[in-house]
């Protein structure tokens, strides 16, 4: 983790950063509510506070520049979200569309603002753990407010929302949010473990086994077993690799036993995790094969720019398109969709680059490749039963900072790599001479 000087983190982006979670759980409805007592009034700031980061960030884009030229993580996600922004032009309810478009753009001209800093892989480290430490105060915020309907008589967790009685106008998350935050205090306590010793190991464990017991309570299969293929890539690539194998074992070894403790062994294990679906639930995905249906249908009405932000809530039988992709493609069609994933292609390439290479990678910045990496695999793979970072959204703070840093990071390596073969030269004719 970087130094905890506050200078180092009282920066203009960082805070704008902060500005944006502080948003979360808002939208332009809420703006109406200014001055019509305490809490709708908080709300209707909160909501308004996209829009403000958006117009300072970009005033004050023209100080300072870029050190590290701009790659395709960037761009993409650029292009995707003014063309979707752009796309709700001339909608009957403009604003109300425009406003989750320019909360994107807001996101992505706060991470300009901290790259034209004077070490920008730094920034994209300090924007990654603003983002993390948030994440699990959040979470632990959520728990505690539904601490006393968060599980049921059956021992689960999915669905406390309805249960949770809204207090002072703080909403609570699905059970999938729920899950998807824990994933990432999962993913840092599994590079802990493997890359630290002493208390911090200790400390790691302590923390692997709480974000496991939450996911297992919360039976958000999209995000287990998006966990799970994160925690296999992590723990299969990078450096470490024996130290990583031996936690591999130890983890089959913990799974046999845990499962072992159930009724059925690991048939009962199966079906906790899937929610008494087995894996018939895979096959429709709670009725996500209809939605992705639908969202095509829809899509193919406007294939080349697509509706606009938050499409998919313009079409009862769509409500929620439940896929990036998807999502992207109806809300800027084709044209912006290609940005999108162009950028998650461009992400992913950084991520293989740097992990089947990582000797190249210094070692300060090894133990933040593992954990990136694994923020990167599970937002890609949740990214097929949910939205992600294709909309405005707790996801989008977590993924594309992760992305961010990876961009970074091959950057900077690639200038090492160009760099040694000509000191490696200068060496050698000095031993000549």
């Amino acid at each position: 983790m970087p130094r905890l000087r506050l200078r180092d983190w009282a920066t203009l982006p960082l805070m704008l950063w902060l500005a944006l979670w502080l948003s979360i759980n808002t939208g332009p409805w809420n703006i109406a509510g200014l001055g019509a007592g305490a809490s709708a009034s908080v709300n209707a700031l909160r909501a308004c506070l996209p829009l403000f980061v958006l117009a300072l960030a970009g005033l004050t884009l023209g100080v300072g520049r870029r050190r590290m030229p701009r790659g395709l993580v960037e761009y993409g996600f650029w292009f995707y979200g003014l063309v979707m922004t752009i796309a709700a032009t001339g909608a009957g309810n403009w604003f109300g569309q425009a406003y989750w478009g320019l909360a994107f753009l807001a996101s992505l001209a706060t991470v300009e603002k901290g790259l034209r800093s004077p070490d920008p892989l730094d920034f994209a480290c300090r924007l990654n753990w603003l983002s993390w430490i948030t994440t699990c105060l959040v979470l632990a915020t959520l728990l505690f407010l539904a601490r006393d309907v968060l599980i049921d008589d059956s021992g689960s967790a999915y669905g406390a929302i309805t249960r949770y009685d809204p207090d002072g106008g703080l909403g609570m998350s699905r059970s999938t949010g729920l899950a998807r935050m824990a994933a990432v205090p999962a993913i840092i306590a599994l590079v802990f473990i493997v890359s630290r010793g002493g208390w911090q190991r200790l400390a790691g464990i302590v923390v692997l086994a709480a974000a496991l017991a939450i996911l297992w309570i919360m039976q958000a299969r999209g995000a287990v077993f998006a966990f799970a293929g994160a925690m296999a890539f992590v723990l299969s690539f990078g450096p470490r690799k024996l130290q990583k194998l031996g936690l591999a074992s130890a983890g089959v070894v913990a799974l046999m036993v845990f499962a072992g403790t159930r009724e059925n062994g690991f048939v009962d294990f199966w079906m906790h995790i899937t929610r008494d679906q087995g894996a018939e639930g895979f096959s429709t995905m709670s009725g996500r094969d209809v939605i992705f249906q639908n969202v095509l249908d829809r899509w193919a009405d406007a294939p080349l720019v697509g509706y606009g932000p938050q499409a998919d809530r313009m079409f009862p039988d769509v409500g929620n398109a439940q896929n990036a992709v998807l999502y992207a493609l109806l809300c800027a069609g084709l044209v912006g969709a290609a940005g999108f994933v162009a950028a998650i292609a461009a992400a992913l390439f950084c991520l293989a680059k740097l992990n089947l290479d990582h000797r190249s990678v210094p070692l300060k910045d090894r133990e933040m490749l593992m954990v990136t990496s694994g923020i990167v695999v599970f937002s890609v793979l949740r990214s097929i039963p949910e939205n992600q970072a294709a909309v405005f959204s707790i996801d989008l703070l977590i993924q594309y900072p992760a992305m961010i840093y990876l961009a970074m990071l091959a950057a900077v390596s690639s200038r090492t790599r160009r760099r040694r073969p000509a000191k490696t030269r200068m060496k050698r004719a000095r031993r000549i001479r």
